[in-house]
């Protein structure tokens, strides 16, 4: 019987699979095509349409595998009072990036190396700020961590230790997101993508699916997801930076570690946000 219901819900799994790498490919394919038949150019709104309609299409597909499979948002992490810590994770984690990289190559490499530099505010910026920080990083959370990662590890045997469970799913997650990136790009551009960058996004989907372990909020790594596909600033090279130097990859370990310890006091200042003690407390009262 347990073997049975292991084997129904691998094969939902792989149905859903199926899913995001066909459907969300179709619509955007189709409209590529309608544009280029007619040869129009799209404008600032339908160039971020025509970015979101894959995305809002894996949204579709993972919340009706939710349904199915009868998981509410609180199973995996995703209720309303957890999108401020979500975003203010965020927002930190941004701030130390454009503080602590610019101030530790000038620190390890040379001066004026690396700053900070804003962006022009325009009607593109700020509906591709909106669509990505709104809608395109959410849908992509809900597909890769919110539904994926928890049947990944729900399919992999019970005898497997919790601990190499989360390693397998981890690793299963990142590559099949390495994988729907690398489609996308070839069906976006015809330049071949670099290995660099897919070693990039597998090391940045890994970073997130940890994050989201560490503090069950699914907004956590849909924020860093919008922070990494949309940067607010930019960074800009005035020197002679090289980034396999020391005075580059230091600043980068210690970002990387500032994030970490975000992550690992999110259960004090976090939940704290989520108003989870007062939750407690409400509770507490009325079962007394």
């Amino acid at each position: 019987m347990k073997r049975t219901l292991l084997h129904k819900e691998t094969l939902i799994l792989l149905a859903f699979l199926g899913a995001i790498l066909l459907f969300p490919a179709l619509f955007q394919i189709l409209i590529s095509f309608i544009y280029s038949f007619w040869n129009v150019q799209p404008g600032p709104i339908m160039s971020n349409i025509i970015y979101l309609t894959p995305n809002l299409a894996m949204l579709g597909i993972a919340l009706w595998f939710l349904h199915l499979d009868q998981w509410s948002f609180s199973a995996i992490g995703a209720t309303a009072k957890k999108i401020l810590p979500g975003f203010l994770f965020a927002v930190l984690s941004l701030v130390g990036l454009y503080v602590i990289l610019p101030i530790g190559t000038a620190l390890f490499f040379e001066p004026k190396s690396l700053y900070v530099s804003a962006q022009v505010i325009d009607l593109d910026y700020t509906l591709s700020f909106l669509s990505t920080w709104v809608v395109a990083g959410v849908c992509i959370a809900f597909m890769a961590w919110g539904y994926l990662m928890n049947k990944t590890y729900s399919v992999i045997s019970e005898k497997t230790p919790d601990f190499w469970r989360k390693i397998i799913t981890v690793i299963f997650v990142s590559v099949f997101f390495t994988l729907l990136h690398v489609i996308r790009y070839q069906i976006a551009k015809s330049t071949p993508i670099e290995m660099g960058s897919v070693a990039f996004v597998f090391a940045y989907c890994i970073f997130c699916s940890y994050m989201y372990l560490r503090t069950q909020n699914l907004f956590v790594p849909a924020f860093m997801q919008a922070a990494y596909a949309f940067p607010p600033l930019g960074l800009t090279v005035g020197g002679r930076l090289v980034l396999r130097s020391v005075g580059f990859i230091v600043p980068l370990l210690l970002l990387f570690a500032f994030i970490i310890l975000l992550t690992e006091t999110y259960g004090s200042w976090g939940k704290l946000l989520e108003f989870q003690k007062e939750d407690q407390k409400e509770e507490e009262v009325e079962s007394s």
